[in-house]
């Protein structure tokens, strides 16, 4: 009897296949198999659809988070829902790819967030919860400062200092009073030029735009801008005006009516902040003369008064009618430039004066530049402390300025020292100095010196020649003394020449030139070449009474001459000797294969790291160890020394690669020995 057992249902098929029942029972059954593993397979089909895994969370800003999961098979998309941990309801979204971008989220709050998969045959069960924290860094902008850029033109510049998570920032703006509007704009930068109005006050804030939002907008703050062109008044009168200093910005200082330019100060980092500064200008009717009674200072004095004194670039205006009027009434300093002549050649001629109580000290500004717009002087300085009263004033004049007791002393063959009386008007400047064989026609440059020293030593002249030397004095590049009459001298023979020059050692490659010492030498020159040609001289010193010459190539002539160095001066060198180096090729007439009979013996042959060379020599001299390569090229070069009778001398070979060598022995006046051998 066939049964079917089925999930429970236990049909006996003979009874059905051989009854009398209507053959449409058959028919019902076999439908309800199939729909029944219709069913099985459909299951099964929905159980391919997998629950998505390694969730993670990466990069997590303040904002907004990217979730990530591994991508499941068969996926047609996934839905994600998240919401802030310990609440209600979870806020659902879809993505294509294995990961989702979640915005407009919290700064500094947890959430937690789950994933389900939707296939084609159904949807997956959600995956367990993952959780991640967004972070707080995207923060308003801190560190904000007002700058403005030099020279001024209408621009103010907000710089603060940059946030980590920036994208970029956004920045508004408005007029203080009113107030008025808001002007917004953005930059990528932590920066932002504003267009603004000279003499106005403004409100600004600055915001930070991160991925998925923007952080709360900075403190509210503002800024005065500058007199943008302001330029030096010209009546008689006293101005002044008070600011805050902070380290690393300008800060211009100009009179509110009118916009009067007083000074310009940076604050220079590194230094104390100066804090509350007032700076002072007065104009008075014409110059100033009880100040120092040496000197005629300007119509226009500054005075800096900070809080906290400190290091600082300054820079002061002067109009055209200051240098006027100090130039019709300064018959002895030097004029200032007139009206807008940039080309002028008295422009380096101004000097600052710095008055501190009674102490009087001299700048000379780094620059002075020509303003054509509205037709004014810029000087620029820096000072270590900028406390003081400052005026300005030029230099005297050095025209028809001589220095006497112009003598020399101390007259060696290359080297002398003049002297003279030093001045004691003006207090500033330098004297510079000339020279010159009396035989000669143009002068050389003796060099300067201070105006507070009156003595100079002088080198690299010829020793046994006449000279003659002047001096003059400088005010500036621009205003100089005459030169003094000269003074004449001879300098002593005391430079020698060697009285001889020998050759000893004389090998393939080297050589050994010797002389006699020669008085007053420092050191010596030796130069050599080869004879044919002749080639290029090869110099080199020496501070003893030989040399070594090196690199020289065999069975060639050579020439050598020495010099005696003094003090800045060579003497001529001596008369050329000459020698020729002997033959050292592998293979040459000196070093026949006959030769290596002679005792000559390398072992072991064939050898890994070391050779021993044992040979007989008739007395004791001096070798040449050379080892050649297949192409002729010595490798090793060495010097020995032999003793009547047996010798052995052992040769580091370790560092050559493997192959056919030929090592040879070469003696100055001495036999040469040749032998093979082999580098394992």
């Amino acid at each position: 009897m066939l049964e079917l057992f089925t999930f429970g249902l236990h049909i006996n098929l003979p009874q059905i296949l051989f009854s009398d029942l209507n053959r449409s029972i058959m028919k019902r059954i076999t439908l309800l198999f199939l729909s029944f593993f219709a069913l099985l397979a459909i299951n099964a089909s929905a159980q391919t659809c997998g629950i998505p895994t390694g969730l993670n969370a990466t990069p997590v800003y303040d904002f907004q988070a990217t979730v990530n999961w591994t991508a499941v098979s068969g996926a047609q998309f996934y839905n994600i829902r998240y919401r802030k941990v310990g609440t209600i309801p979870f806020t659902t979204t879809s993505s294509t790819p294995n990961n989702r971008v979640l915005g407009g989220l919290t700064p500094g709050t947890q959430y937690e967030y789950e994933v389900q998969t939707k296939c084609a045959s159904g949807t997956s069960a959600y995956s367990g919860l993952s959780t991640f924290t967004t972070t707080t860094g995207c923060n308003a902008p801190s560190g904000i400062t007002v700058n403005h850029t030099v020279p001024y033109n209408f621009k103010s510049d907000i710089v603060w200092t940059a946030v980590g998570q920036a994208l970029y920032y956004t920045v508004r703006y408005r007029l203080k009073v009113g107030p008025g509007p808001w002007i917004t704009g953005t930059t990528s930068g932590n920066n932002k030029l504003l267009n603004t109005v000279q003499g106005t006050w403004y409100e600004f804030q600055v915001a930070t735009n991160c991925p998925g939002g923007q952080s709360n907008y900075s403190t509210l703050d503002s800024f005065l801008t500058p007199c943008l062109y302001a330029a030096p008044f010209n009546t008689v009168g006293t101005y002044a005006r008070t600011l805050s200093q902070t380290e690393g910005g300008f800060v211009e200082y100009s009179d509110t009516i009118g916009c009067r330019f007083l000074a310009r100060l940076l604050d220079t980092i590194g230094g104390n902040a100066m804090g509350t500064t007032t700076v002072t200008q007065s104009v008075a009717s014409s110059v100033f003369t009880s100040v120092d009674p040496n000197y005629i200072y300007g119509r226009r004095k500054t005075t800096i008064a900070p809080t906290s004194n400190g290091p600082g670039n300054l820079v002061l205006r002067f109009s055209q009618a200051d240098f006027d009027d100090y130039n019709a009434n300064n018959p002895t300093f030097m004029d200032l430039p007139t009206y807008g002549d940039t080309n002028h050649p008295f422009i380096p001629r101004i000097r600052i004066a710095k008055v501190v109580g009674a102490s009087i000290s001299y700048i000379t500004p780094d620059s002075m530049r020509w303003n054509g717009t509205l037709n004014y002087w810029n000087v620029y300085f820096n000072q270590p402390q900028v406390a003081a009263d400052y005026y300005f004033y030029t230099m005297p004049d050095c025209v028809g300025i001589t220095v006497s007791g112009l003598n020399v002393s101390n007259i060696l063959g290359s080297s002398f020292r003049a002297n003279w009386t030093q001045l004691t008007t003006p207090t500033f400047g330098w004297y510079s100095l000339r020279y010159k064989p009396q035989s000669a026609i143009n002068w050389i440059d003796g060099g300067t010196s201070a105006y507070t020293t009156a003595t100079k030593l002088l080198i690299g002249l010829t020793p046994n020649t006449p000279y003659e030397v002047q001096i003059r004095f400088h005010c500036s590049s621009l205003s100089e003394g005459t030169w003094s009459s000269s003074v004449n001298f001879t300098t002593l023979n005391t430079c020698l020449t060697p009285a001889s020059c020998t050759m000893s050692n004389i090998l393939a490659t080297s050589a050994k030139a010797n002389w006699p010492a020669s008085s007053g030498a420092l050191f010596y020159t030796v130069r050599y070449r080869t004879t044919a040609g002749p080639g290029a001289w090869v110099t080199g010193t020496s501070n003893t009474t030989n040399k070594t010459l090196t690199g020289l190539t065999a069975s060639t002539q050579y020439d050598v001459e020495v010099g005696t160095n003094c003090a800045g001066w060579l003497s001529p060198y001596t008369a050329t000797v000459q020698f020729t180096t002997p033959s050292s090729r592998p293979g040459s007439p000196a070093l026949a294969e006959t030769e290596a009979s002679q005792g000559f013996e390398v072992s072991p042959n064939p050898a890994s790291s070391s050779l021993t060379i044992s040979f007989n020599d008739d007395a004791s001299a001096g070798y040449e160890l050379n080892v050649y390569d297949m192409h002729g090229k010595i490798v090793s070069n060495a010097r020995v020394q032999s003793q009547q009778g047996n010798n052995s001398f052992t040769l580091d070979i370790s560092s050559l690669s493997k192959g056919m060598y030929t090592i040879s022995l070469i003696g100055n006046s001495k036999p040469s020995f040749r032998s093979k051998f082999i580098k394992e």
